[in-house]
């Protein structure tokens, strides 16, 4: 043991042994299974292996020395200390390319290579055993004394510096991709492992530090990006580097939304605050009409803008549901064609209706949600189209009472580049923002689609190539609920079109109230109902209703819902209570901007008869109009 421990060039040695299986054991006991780990366990063994033969070929110089003999004991540890030694870097090479091969795929083939080198260099060695190309030994000393070989430079040091120097091209390939504070640690740990075999050859065999080095190096590394707590850390870290960049994007797409959504509201504002002013201003009767005509246009464009904003809200909170009842397809239809007909010809493009006749008319799901697809399909595909048509194109497949509906806008239009399509349905992106900033809308019609169609159970696909055109095909699975085909239903459909109720039907003997606190929404309901020949009454408070309705007995009464002090429910109840109330049979209707589905049931159970959604529309309002007045105050118009 002395005699052993007398040999100050194995100090190192044994201590690099020691270190070695200490941090072997580290990785066995706290590591993860993940391939790059296990080439690092490989590094740690070849550390090993490399220290161990260090020693033996270290302590082979002071074995009893026999003149004559063949020196194969240490021609053969002198060999094998060539490969051992250079396996710490080829093993090391191997985890490095584990490392970064997601950045550079090449590397993998490399591996191949750097393995034959390797492989050719073993053969060397060991075939120095018996020629002692690379070292010998002197058989004319009284001691074992090496004596380089012929090839000793080259296969003893010039080899394992290219392995050495390929191991440091690709660890500066990946260490600017390395978080700074870790950084420092792994250029410490290279110093280290690659320092010692520089500074080898300047100790003339006194000492031998190479794998000593080495195995320091190793902790260095393993502490700093091996360990599995580190390594937690570190994707943690990472983890929130990439949700700050994430959340710095999604901040900048929805600064850029609201600038965008700023511009597309005070536009048709801009144009109903404006077109106001000058029907004030203007005496001309045909100017007048033609500015309320624009006026119109400009309120609708407003209104969908704010529909599409509160869609997103709703579908982003969970709180958008699905109203499903029986519906008929053929009305839908018609009215796509007699919406987007016009709007295509205005800008010069033909509007094509491709429709399966033998599809099944009725069917059961929420038709309005299906309507509120094709229109922002068809919006899209008239506003990306310059020149040619817009075709939508309705088929479907039938699985028993199952009709899979398929709905197909088809465009010509300025289409949609490849790399761009990822980020088609994704909310507040505008595809090419500098190319298509003349066009109007909210960048939420797509988002808006996907979802809904989503939530239906059906799913949405794109094919486009740019500047050709695009095509969006959404297909839906609807409950089949009559046999009537499309067909069978146009040939019922009178030819010519049918005037609306208000022009058919009127009640010059009933009495209307209306009560709203906006003096504009009162001009509009009362101009509409005006038109059944009613007398219509109108307050702004709920307090002064309740004053009415104990003067005067009205045959129905427009409640508005959203009113100061006390509400329209309020109203409602507290009428049901006031003293000399003439009205207390008289049909309620909800006057309301909430668009909630099972709004109407949520409205029966307060107590009133039936609602109307604002922005008013003249149709539902007049069909709840004669649906809820007693029927003998309704008189069919003689001029009909």
């Amino acid at each position: 043991m002395n005699a052993f421990l007398s040999q100050p060039r194995i100090y190192f040695c044994v201590a690099s042994l020691l270190f070695a299986l200490l941090l072997y054991i580290f990785t066995r006991v706290k590591y993860s299974t993940e391939k790059r780990n296990f080439y690092f366990r490989l590094v740690v063994v070849a550390s090993f292996i490399a220290s161990l033969v260090e020693i033996l070929r270290s302590l082979c110089y002071f074995l009893p020395f026999k003149p004559g003999s063949t020196y194969f004991i240490p021609r053969f540890l002198q060999s094998i200390n060539f490969i051992t030694s250079s396996l710490m870097t080829y093993v090391y090479i191997l985890y490095l390319i584990q490392f970064v091969e997601s950045k550079v795929k090449f590397l993998k083939k490399f591996g191949v290579f750097v393995s034959i080198a390797f492989s050719l260099y073993c053969i060397f060695c060991l075939l120095n055993i018996h020629t002692g190309w690379i070292v010998t030994y002197d058989p004319l000393q009284n001691r074992y004394d090496l004596t380089r070989g012929p090839l000793y430079l080259w296969v003893g040091y010039m080899f394992p510096a290219v392995l050495i120097a390929i191991a440091l091209i690709i660890f500066v390939r990946d260490l600017y991709e390395q978080p700074k504070g870790t950084r420092l640690v792994m250029v410490l740990a290279i110093v280290f492992s690659f320092g010692g075999m520089a500074l080898q050859p300047a100790l003339h065999g006194v000492v031998t530090i190479t794998t000593f080095s080495g195995v320091f190096g190793l902790y260095l590394w393993y502490f700093s990006i091996e360990n599995t707590d580190f390594k937690k850390l570190k994707a943690v870290m990472h983890s929130l580097e990439n949700a700050k960049v994430d959340a710095q994007k999604a901040n900048e797409a929805k600064s850029a939304f609201l600038a965008s959504m700023s511009h597309e509201i005070r536009t048709p504002m801009n144009a109903v605050l404006g077109l106001d002013e000058m029907i004030l201003n203007t005496d001309d009767i045909d100017k007048i009409w033609d500015y309320a005509g624009k006026m119109r246009g400009s309120g609708k464009a407003l209104l969908a803008i704010i529909n599409d904003i509160l869609d997103y809200s709703k579908i982003e909170s969970g709180k958008m549901t699905l109203v499903e009842m029986d519906y008929h397809l053929l009305p839908m239809l018609r009215e796509m064609s007699l919406t987007y007909e016009p709007l295509a010809k205005a800008q010069g493009l033909d509007f094509k209706m491709d429709v399966d006749e033998n599809l099944c008319e009725c069917l059961y799901g929420d038709e309005f949600r299906i309507r509120q697809i094709v229109r922002n399909l068809l919006d899209n595909g008239i506003k990306f189209t310059k020149l040619g048509s817009v075709t939508m194109r309705i088929s479907g497949e039938k699985n028993g009472d199952i009709l899979n509906l398929k709905l197909a806008v088809i465009d010509t239009g300025i289409g949609i580049r490849p790399e761009d399509l990822e980020n088609l349905f994704v909310s507040f992106e505008r595809l090419d923002e500098t190319r298509n900033r003349s066009i109007g809308g909210t960048g939420l019609g797509l988002v808006i689609v996907k979802r809904l169609v989503e939530m239906m159970g059906g799913n949405i696909s794109v094919e486009s190539n740019f500047g050709e055109g695009s095509k969006f095909l959404v297909t839906i699975p609807q409950k089949i609920v009559g046999n009537k085909t499309i067909c069978e239903a146009r040939a019922e459909v009178q030819k010519s079109a049918a005037k609306t109720i208000s022009d058919k039907y009127r009640t010059p003997n009933a009495n209307v109230l209306v009560v709203d606190d906006n003096n504009v929404n009162l001009i509009v309901a009362s101009g509409f109902l005006k038109r059944t020949g009613a007398k219509i009454t109108t307050c702004e408070s709920g307090a002064t209703c309740l004053e009415l309705l104990k003067k005067q007995k009205f045959d129905i009464i427009f409640m508005d819902i959203m009113m100061p002090e006390m509400d329209g429910v309020e109203t409602l109840r507290k009428s049901q209570n006031v003293s000399g109330n003439l009205n207390r049979f008289t049909p309620f209707i909800a006057l309301t901007a909430n668009m909630v589905p099972g709004l109407r049931d949520q409205y029966l159970d307060l107590g009133f008869t039936d609602y109307v959604s604002k922005p008013i529309d003249s149709e539902r309002l007049f069909d709840v109009y004669f649906r809820c007045i007693h029927q003998d105050l309704i008189q069919k118009d003689e001029e009909q």
